[in-house]
């Protein structure tokens, strides 16, 4: 998909024409033109931080910058008057040049920053959807990082561009490929905005149905309960285990060995992952405990399918959903980090682990608040599971269906 020499840009192309898949009634070899022959660029405008405004007036437009799609950006900038060369529409195909180099932006509109080009491409050869899914596929292979330079800030310039070569096939089965992988996104966008709704909707009601600190009545529960919470500390209501690690030359990668914990690297979505083993019995958990990190980070909880060995990272607490999810909030909130602030090494021992406070509902209460978050907990992992394999798919697709 590049030329033999990356740098000059000469020489030919090193993949056969033809992708690997494709869609029924297509056949032939795919033509191979430069960017230069296909595409026109225009570099966006640098705007002094004075010069940007926060709230939008007459004669400003948005300005599209490298931070603005930084995710969890909280700050929108408008510019006054800026020239016709940096204002771009929805229709229209930006992409970094310099810091986060090759990422594609579209279906914005406003003035975009220095740090972008705006690509205009020849419609009667290249269809837009099949040119952002190219574009793509040459940044998750890094080649427009590597024609970027090695600097600590890679820079795309004009030259590196318009020397990049593509290979497409005629617009009709363009038009076909570029609607499957805008299907596909659109696919993975319902299932991000899902996803992200669901953990929104957790994160709200962890806040509403367990008492705020000073209260002992949460804010909303379930109907037929009522009366204040009883304040326990944690050993009082379960039973931890603190971790101890195995002898170092114990460590193993044979599944027949015993599964080792040793912190939160062994734990994925909440859920402990085998990584390694260990022939070695020290420290011991139940698969149905929770597995609770002590040591940096500090207070990330999940569970064990799994009986295994426990290292000194992490400590089993035999407790039910609503601890789960109670210690789940704690760690949320920073309940742990403070705790953890004063160590010379980020970690809690077993005094500040058992003699944490939490309040209890009754038992009842406990069970309905408990199995309300496992539900939403299941129907996340659904979607980020979902998520995954539609990533996965978009990925292998890229691969196999451009040359």
């Amino acid at each position: 998909m590049v030329k033999s020499d990356m740098h000059s840009h000469a020489g030919a192309w090193e993949r056969d024409k033809v992708p690997a898949i494709r869609f029924e009634g297509f056949g032939g070899e795919w033509r191979v033109e430069t960017f230069k022959t296909l595409t026109k660029i225009n570099q966006g405008l640098q705007i002094a931080i004075s010069n940007r405004y926060i709230e939008k007036i007459d004669n400003s437009y948005f300005y599209i910058t490298n931070e603005f799609l930084k995710e969890g950006a909280d700050r929108e900038y408008y510019i006054l008057n800026p020239p016709e060369s940096v204002l771009c529409t929805e229709d229209d195909v930006l992409m970094t040049r310099t810091g986060n180099t090759g990422e594609v932006v579209t279906n914005i509109a406003g003035a975009f920053h220095n740090n972008f080009f705006k690509i205009k491409f020849d419609a009667n050869k290249v269809s837009k959807n099949f040119f952002v899914c190219f574009l793509k596929l040459f940044k998750t292979q890094r080649i427009i990082l590597i024609l970027a330079g090695s600097s600590t800030i890679p820079d795309l310039n004009h030259n590196d561009f318009y020397g990049m070569e593509m290979a497409f096939p005629t617009l009709k089965e363009q038009t076909k490929i570029g609607n499957y992988f805008q299907q596909l996104d659109t696919l993975i966008t319902q299932h991000q905005k899902k996803h992200d709704k669901l953990l929104n909707l957790k994160k709200s009601l962890l806040e509403k149905m367990f008492p705020k600190q000073g209260a002992n009545v949460p804010e909303i529960r379930f109907k037929g309960f009522s009366g204040a919470w009883e304040e326990k500390v944690l050993s009082e209501v379960t039973k931890i285990t603190m971790g101890q690690s195995p002898n170092g030359e114990n460590y193993t990668d044979n599944p027949d060995g015993y599964i080792l914990v040793q912190g939160n690297a062994d734990m994925k979505n909440g859920f402990v992952k085998p990584r390694i083993w260990t022939t070695q019995v020290t420290k011991t958990a139940d698969a149905g405990d929770l597995i609770f990190s002590v040591r940096a980070p500090v207070g990330e909880v999940g569970k064990t399918a799994y009986n295994l060995v426990i290292g000194r990272g992490v400590a089993a607490i035999k407790a039910n959903e609503f601890i789960f999810q109670c210690l789940s909030k704690m760690n949320s909130n920073g309940y742990w980090t403070k705790l953890s602030a004063g160590s010379t090494f980020d970690s809690i021992n077993s005094t500040d682990l058992s003699t944490a406070v939490i309040q209890l509902a009754s038992s009842d209460e406990q069970t309905k608040i408990g199995n309300l978050f496992k539900q939403l907990d299941t129907l996340i992992n659904q979607h980020q599971a979902q998520l995954k394999k539609l990533n996965n798919i978009k990925q292998a697709c890229l691969e196999k269906m451009f040359v």
